[in-house]
C-alpha cells in the first residue's frame, strides 16, 4: 500500500493506493488520525487507485466510523471501484451515518463543502 495525503477542496484527503492489508493498517490507523489532528471532522479518502482492504483495515475504517459518528463528522470516499465498494456494502459500511461514498471528486464537491 501507498499513503499519499493532501488536500480535496480545504479538507484533509488520503489516497490509498494498491493493497490495503494486515501490515499497512498501522499506517493507515497513523495517516487518519494525523488528518484528523487539526480538528477537522471531515475527510476524504481517495480510493481510486485501492485494490484490496483486508479485515484488519476494515477494522480501521469501522473504529473511523465510530469516531466521527461521535463527532457528527464523515468520511466521503471518491473514487471506489466495483469490487471495494462491494465490500463496504457487504460489510454495511456504507450504512454508517456519516460515511458517504461518490464516483469521483466532483460530485462530492458539494457535500464537501457544506
Amino acid at each position: 500500500m501507498r499513503l499519499v495525503t493532501g488536500t480535496a477542496d480545504g479538507a484533509p484527503l488520503i489516497r490509498l493506493e494498491g493493497d490495503v492489508d494486515s501490515v499497512d493498517a498501522p499506517a493507515l490507523r497513523r495517516a487518519i488520525w494525523d488528518a484528523f489532528g487539526g480538528g477537522d471532522t471531515q475527510i476524504v479518502l481517495d480510493l481510486e487507485t485501492c485494490t484490496y482492504v483486508s479485515s484488519t483495515a476494515l477494522a480501521v475504517f469501522f473504529s473511523l466510523a465510530e469516531w466521527v459518528r461521535a463527532k457528527q463528522g464523515r468520511v466521503i470516499g471518491i473514487c471506489p471501484s466495483a469490487d471495494i465498494l462491494r465490500l463496504f456494502q457487504m460489510v454495511r459500511l456504507t450504512d454508517e451515518r456519516g460515511f458517504q461514498f461518490f464516483i469521483d471528486l466532483e460530485s462530492a464537491r458539494e457535500t464537501i463543502l457544506s
